[in-house]
Formats: C-alpha cells, structure tokens, sequence
C-alpha cells in the first residue's frame, strides 16, 4: 500500500510539473511585440492591478508608465503579429503565461475583465476590428476588441470614466462612438 501511495504521490508530482510547463507559453512566431493599449477616451493605458498577476485581479487603466504589466502580446496566425480578424489571445508582458479574460465567463454588460492563467477558455479569446487607420501617431492604428464568449461585446471602460483605475469591462459595440471602447 505504501508503494502504491508513493507511486501516486509522484504521479501527482510529475502532472503538477508537466501542468506548469503548459501554462509558461513563450513568445512564439506570430505573436506581435508587447504593446501598449491606450483608451482613447481617457488616454491611459490597460494594466493589472497593482502589477499582482494572481487569477482574478481586476484589468485597470492609469497613467502610461511603461511597466510590463501595462504591455500585450497578442497572439496571431499572422507572421508579422498583427491582428488578423481571427480570435486570438492576448497575453500580458508581465508574466507571459497569464491572458486577459472575462471574470467567471460573464457575458453581461458590465462583466469584468481580469488576468488569469492562459486556458483557452472563450472569455479569453479576442477579435480585433480595425477602427482607424495606421497614422505617424498610432502605426498600428486603433481598435475595438471583441470578447468571442460575448459576442458583439467590446472591451471598454466602465461608465466611460477618465479617471485612473476605472475597471475595464466589456460592454455592447456602440459602433466605435464611444472612445472609451477605442484602443490605440
């Protein structure tokens, strides 16, 4: 009985090791560089709370300071790493094994977004829908981004707030009107 429990004991171990193995994704081709995602109804940048990468912590917008947690990779098909219309994942330049994802799968306006362990989940794939073109200012040009748990719902700030640490959420398309809904 001893041996049997050794044997799960380590059986557990190697699929605990081999787990973690899975959840560190490095950067791979396709994959863009780590960009910044500035609202443009506030001009602040999307960041991880207080930069703590634990499952669940709240997807906020501050000030640009140009700390990893504010930087994405997004995850493409396309060699050059620009979006390509097709769902996607976004991974943040903090900890490369951690995506943006709704809280709980919500499918509601107001759902909460939130970093967690990169699972593939649907809440945590993306589509990107070019709003304007690349200029001098924005060479990738800016965005809406399309949650593919909830359908037609964009990542956006709640309440369309200016203010530093609004929650980022997302909320129905209003047809790019709404800068909040805007990234660059």
């Amino acid at each position: 009985m001893k041996r049997y429990r050794w044997a799960l004991a380590c059986a557990a171990v190697a699929t605990a090791l081999s787990l973690g193995a899975l959840t560190m994704q490095p950067a791979k081709a396709g994959d863009s560089p780590p960009k910044t995602w500035i609202s443009q109804g506030a001009h602040k940048c999307l960041g991880v709370l207080n930069r703590d990468m634990t499952n669940g912590t709240a997807i906020v917008q501050w000030g640009c300071d140009g700390t990893p947690n504010q930087s994405w990779i997004i995850s493409t098909s396309n060699a050059n790493g620009m979006p390509d219309g097709q769902p996607t994942t976004i991974r943040n330049n903090q900890d490369h094994s951690k995506c943006l994802g709704v809280l709980a799968s919500a499918t509601n306006d107001g759902a909460k977004l939130v970093i967690w362990d990169c699972i593939s989940h649907l809440d945590q794939q993306w589509v990107f829908e070019n709003v304007s073109a690349p200029s001098a200012a924005n060479p990738l040009g800016c965005w809406s981004i399309e949650n593919q748990n909830a359908l037609a719902k964009v990542v956006g700030i709640f309440g369309a707030s200016q203010s530093p640490l609004a929650q980022a959420v997302i909320w129905d398309n209003l047809a790019n009107t709404n800068p909040d809904q805007v990234f660059c």
